[in-house]
């Protein structure tokens, strides 16, 4: 619950925020894109877990759903697009949010064991 709601509360400031770069040439795919792991980042935070397991997937779709509601409250906001269409320059900026989700609740990779200590004067 706490994930969730962290992830919407930054879906809404970040819908204000990315409002003013629809359009923008390659900004109207990074500003989403950081709307994205700007929410999965926070609702890993707020769900107390490193993304691994089953928690960490229920966030990572959670993250996922609010960024790409966060978005779709920026086209709103900004009004020249509609926020339910199949064009490329709406779709293409739900996908960065989603991409940028799923990056930004990536599991950490496990730390590799220490190399094991060479014996000296075996090799032949």
């Amino acid at each position: 619950m706490r994930a969730t709601l962290a992830a919407y509360a930054v879906a809404l400031v970040g819908a204000v925020v990315a409002s003013e770069y629809v359009g923008a040439s390659a900004f109207s795919y990074l500003g989403p894109l950081v709307v994205g792991l700007v929410c999965g980042s926070a609702a890993l935070k707020a769900g107390g877990t490193d993304g691994r397991g089953p928690l960490g997937a229920r966030i990572r779709a959670t993250a996922a759903l609010c960024a790409v509601l966060g978005v779709g409250v920026s086209l709103l906001i900004e009004g020249s697009r509609p926020p339910a269409s199949w064009r490329a320059d709406v779709l293409l900026p739900y996908a960065a949010a989603v991409a940028g989700a799923l990056l930004g609740t990536v599991p950490p990779r496990a730390a590799r064991p220490a190399p094991a200590a060479q014996a000296r004067g075996t090799d032949v």
